[in-house]
Parts: C-alpha cells; sequence; structure tokens
C-alpha cells in the first residue's frame, strides 16, 4: 500500500516566496508526515477590508428621494424620461394607460357649431354609438335658455373618445358640427369654439398648471421692487398693443378680429388683442366676460366705444401657456363669433316684429361676419 502513495513534490516557487511564509510551510509539512503534502494558506492582505469598504456604492439612506430629483424638471424633461421608461419598461407603460383611462381628461370631447334648438338628448343620439357615454352636457343661454350652440360629451372610456374624434365633422340636427378633444385645445380642428374652450376650463384640473416660485435671500422691498417693476412693463406692453390700431369707433358692419402679439410676458403666458364690433346690448359686456374666464384668460386691458346704437370692444387678454397656444386665437374666435350671431338673431327677431328695421337688418345681413384674423 505504501508503494501507491504518491508524493506531492513541492512547488518551484519556494525559493522565492518570503521566509516566513516558507517557515509556515515546512511546519505543515512536518505535521502532516512523510507523505509531503504541501497545504498552502491564502494570507488576505490587512489593508483589503479598507480597500473593499472603500469601493462600496453609498447606501440607499444618502439618495435623495426621486421626487425631489424630479421638482426642478419641466414638463418636456420628464416627458422625455416617461416616454423613455414606458418604452424599456412594459409595466411602466401599462400604469400610464392605466391613469390616462381613469383622467377624464382623456375622454372628455368638446362638440361646437351645432344648432341653437339643439338639446342634450340630440347630442347623445349622435355620439352614442361610439361608446358608452357618462355625462353629456348642452351649454345654454341662462336667460333664453337656448343652447349656445357648443357643449362636451365625457364617454366612460377612452376608447370611446378616440373612435368619436377620428371622424371630427359630424352631423348633429340640421348643422354640421365639430368636435375636439377638450383638454387639448384646437389640436383637432383648428377651429374649436370658444365657449367651448371654456368648459375645457371648467373641468380642467388646476393642480396641473400651478408654479411654484422659490425666493431666496431676497428681502421685502426688493421683492415688492420686482413685481411693481414687472406689472409697469406689463402695462407698458398692453398700452403699444392698444395705441397700434385706433379705429375704436364702430363700424356699420359686424366684425370680429383676434391677433396673437406673442409671448409678451416671461411669467409663461400669451398676449391675444380681440375686437368685436356688433350692435349694442346690455348683456354684451357680461357674456364677453364669461367666455374670457371660460378660457381662463385675463383680462389686462379693455377699450368700449358706442355710437348710435352699434359699439365696439377692444380687449387685450393674456393666456397660461400651459392650456393655450398660437392656435387658442381659433378658440377666441369662434366664441366671439357664436355671440355675435346669438346678438344678430336677436336683432333680426325684434326687427321683424317692428316696422323700419326690416330693410337696416337685410343690410346688416349682408355685411355680418366678417372675421380678420
Amino acid at each position: 500500500m505504501a508503494d501507491k502513495k504518491r508524493k506531492l513534490e513541492p512547488q518551484s516557487s519556494d525559493a522565492t516566496e518570503p521566509p516566513q511564509k516558507q517557515k509556515q510551510q515546512q511546519q505543515l509539512q512536518s505535521e502532516n508526515g512523510d507523505e509531503g503534502i504541501v497545504i498552502t494558506e491564502i494570507h488576505k492582505n490587512e489593508n483589503d477590508d479598507d480597500r473593499d469598504e472603500n469601493q462600496r456604492p453609498d447606501g440607499d439612506e444618502d439618495e435623495e428621494p426621486i421626487e425631489d430629483l424630479l421638482e426642478p424638471f419641466s414638463k418636456e424633461q420628464l416627458s422625455i424620461l416617461l416616454k423613455e421608461a414606458a418604452e424599456k419598461h412594459p409595466d411602466v407603460a401599462g400604469r400610464i394607460r392605466i391613469a390616462a383611462d381613469e383622467d377624464p381628461v382623456h375622454r372628455k370631447i368638446f362638440v361646437h357649431g351645432f344648432g341653437w334648438d339643439t338639446k342634450a338628448d340630440a347630442l347623445i343620439k349622435a355620439f352614442k354609438q361610439y361608446g358608452e357615454i357618462e355625462d353629456c352636457k348642452c351649454v345654454v343661454d341662462k336667460v333664453t335658455g337656448q343652447s349656445k350652440g357648443y357643449g362636451f360629451i365625457l364617454f366612460k372610456s377612452r376608447s370611446g373618445a378616440r373612435s368619436a374624434l377620428k371622424q371630427p365633422q359630424k352631423k348633429i340636427g340640421t348643422r354640421m358640427a365639430a368636435c375636439q378633444l377638450a383638454s387639448m385645445g384646437p389640436v383637432q380642428g383648428g377651429n374649436a369654439a370658444a365657449g367651448a374652450a371654456g368648459a375645457t376650463s371648467q373641468h380642467f384640473n388646476p393642480e396641473h398648471v400651478q408654479r411654484k416660485i422659490y425666493v431666496s435671500n431676497t428681502d421685502k422691498a426688493t421683492l415688492l421692487a420686482k413685481v411693481v417693476q414687472r406689472v409697469k412693463e406689463l402695462k407698458q406692453q398692453t398700452l403699444e398693443i392698444t395705441d397700434s390700431d385706433q379705429t375704436l369707433l364702430p363700424s356699420e358692419t359686424d366684425e370680429i378680429s383676434v391677433l396673437h402679439y406673442g409671448d409678451y410676458s416671461n411669467d409663461g403666458h400669451i398676449i391675444f388683442k380681440a375686437s368685436l364690433c356688433c350692435d349694442d346690448r346690455s348683456d354684451l359686456l357680461p357674456d364677453i366676460m364669461e367666455i374670457l374666464k371660460s378660457l381662463h384668460m385675463k383680462t389686462l386691458r379693455a377699450e368700449i366705444s358706442t355710437l348710435g346704437g352699434r359699439t365696439r370692444s377692444v380687449l387685450v387678454v393674456a393666456a397660461d401657456k400651459e392650456m393655450h397656444g398660437v392656435e387658442s386665437v381659433h378658440f377666441l374666435q369662434n366664441a366671439l363669433k357664436s355671440l355675435l350671431e346669438r346678438s344678430s338673431k336677436s336683432l333680426m327677431e325684434r326687427s321683424s316684429g317692428g316696422s323700419g328695421g326690416g330693410e337696416r337688418s337685410k343690410r346688416r345681413r349682408a355685411l355680418d361676419h366678417i372675421i380678420m384674423v
């Protein structure tokens, strides 16, 4: 049996090993007898622990919360990040779709351009083929009870709204109406009624457009001075806009003019100038204010002149960039057009019952709806 034993020769590298390590190996060899088995121990350097500690990443407790990292990002940056995450992670894409299905913003459409005699049941009849309807609102005049020519349809599913928007032009009653996603502005058609935009803003979550202003190391006097200076600049800008057109006297024709004056404001607003010339009536100004309020537009300056039963209103308004773009000219234009049509209709009804007004009414109808954009 002893002949079958193999002796493991020591490795030739022993001569080059440190004396201390050779002594350890010799001691181990003598303890294991004549077989000459060499057991080599791996000695860990004392500095290895320190090196491993230095190579370890920072603990999770040192990482900033995700919400703090996302706070300074703009809407565009967040959109890009979410898009990239959704493309790489299906669960993220699924969560986004679930949120879109739950949010009415993706299910509500704005319908405009139908007749004044149209009721909510007519709207439901025209749109129920695309999906189950959760709510329908036909906006009516508070005084006359007549329809204002626009309304809103809220579908129970996002697919219903998408199906309805595939064909934006629809015949409702005796007139062709148009529809678009209420929350997106005039992206689906470009000529959405302004009154409709009003409804959009009524159901728009104000938390989506909140802005935070961080002020540090600024005393109250300096901050107040900056605010006063900003107000002066904005006032000067509105004066320049209104002074550019001196034709304030009303004409014999019904006119609508809506112009985009660019991004005059540095605080996220765009400026529009609107002019409306029509017959004077007591509820005209409240109707205009209601339109601007529904569109979430702020009046910066207003000039109104009246002559011979005619009136011209020139308004400079500011709109939030988050909710409006240059295309919002069509929102305001179509809302004012609807207002003008209602005014003309009331005038014709009054004129038809009296004497001497028919000729002027016919002449007025031929000149109506001169729209300058």
